[in-house]
């Protein structure tokens, strides 16, 4: 028996004849799915922290013809006044994951560009006009679009604004969200019977009665309970994996995660699959191939379009997509014996200090 058939068939108090289909399914949740009901569910948090949190730590660069790196502009290095370049990142990851755009409010000083605000997305107004313009309003202020730059992580011919996970995949986490609350309220208001008083007698509303409550002040001052008429009691235990709760809780779990492109193993959803160092790199190395180059790749070109024509903005990324530890070491090892990468490089590669001239450590010596 799956967890509604069981509510379907104990959770009626009313009659079916007055209380009509409502008594065959579970009500419906009357809230609309937002960025804040959503952050209710623990994995929608979890996947949009673990995204924006990835993304907030990678550093960036600025290269030259797209190979030679110069210095970062100021407006890189701490785009907003009075926070940190993490800081920026991490609000402008949170709002593409959630809601598909990021809107950054841009402050020059003559051509320079001296600071870059990320703006709630909930404030911010987009209009297309009849001659398929964009008009832009902050707080009902009209903004002029060259002090805006809107960032789409999923933009798609003929939209307006790009679509995030939640307004693309809304029925489904109004899904995990209707369960939720549905099992809350059928496991917090008594639904579930702690035992069973049967008979073969034919018994009468108010016999029944009188026998429930006699029995129940028994239980209550510890006493041996005594049964007649025929009465037998039988204890009800119904586990939530009986109730199906826990396999449906392990589904939306590990839906939300396929749906933000995290991997259900940061979640510390247990797939039933063991997981090696070697495999996890992988898990690692695929999560930032196909979830977080999205949001790499819009934040750059958002970026990079406040640089001059010649230079562009890139996140650093090695530390992310070097390999495994067996295969970089492998791979070393095979280019000190070719011959084209010495020591101190594969060191300066690994973030180690370099080493001193091999026969300086021949001879003793040290510095």
């Amino acid at each position: 028996m799956g967890l509604f058939d069981f509510l379907r068939t104990t959770k009626q108090e009313e009659p079916t004849e007055k209380r009509g289909v409502e008594a065959l399914i579970p009500l419906r949740s009357v809230q609309t799915v937002s960025m804040d009901t959503a952050l209710t569910l623990g994995a929608v948090y979890r996947c949009v922290n673990i995204i924006a949190t990835s993304i907030s730590q990678c550093p960036i660069e600025v290269l030259r013809n797209g190979v030679e790196p110069i210095s970062v502009p100021s407006f890189i290095a701490r785009p907003t006044i009075g926070k940190t370049q993490r800081q920026f990142l991490y609000q402008t990851a949170t709002a593409l994951a959630l809601e598909g755009n990021a809107y950054w409010l841009i402050t020059r000083r003559g051509e320079a560009v001296v600071n870059i605000q990320v703006l709630p997305v909930g404030q911010v107004g987009v209009e297309k006009l009849a001659d398929n313009t964009v008009r832009y309003s902050y707080n009902g202020v009209l903004l002029d679009p060259a002090e805006l730059a809107h960032l789409k992580l999923c933009d798609i011919a003929g939209r307006v604004t790009g679509l995030g996970v939640i307004q693309a995949a809304r029925k489904d986490i109004q899904n995990a969200l209707d369960v939720r609350e549905y099992a809350i309220e059928f496991f917090s208001d008594g639904a579930v019977p702690s035992g069973i008083l049967s008979t073969d007698q034919h018994l009468n509303a108010d016999q029944a009665e009188a026998l429930r409550t006699r029995f129940i002040e028994t239980n209550q001052k510890n006493t041996p309970a005594v049964l007649s008429n025929g009465l037998e009691y039988q204890q009800l235990k119904l586990s939530p994996k009986d109730l199906q709760w826990l396999e449906s809780r392990q589904f939306s779990i590990q839906d939300i995660a396929r749906l933000f492109g995290v991997p259900a193993t940061f979640l510390l959803a247990n797939s039933g699959d063991s997981q090696t160092y070697a495999n996890l790199e992988t898990v690692n190395r695929a999560f930032v191939n196909f979830t977080l180059m999205g949001y790499f790749g819009v934040i750059e070109d958002a970026l990079s379009a406040l640089l001059p024509i010649d230079s562009v903005a890139k996140f650093d990324l090695d530390n992310f997509l070097r390999g495994d530890t067996a295969s970089r070491y492998a791979a070393y090892e095979s280019a000190l014996r070719a011959g084209w990468l010495t020591r101190n490089e594969i060191r300066q590669f690994e973030g180690l200090s370099e080493l001193p001239p091999l026969e300086n450590i021949q001879n003793g010596i040290t510095t």
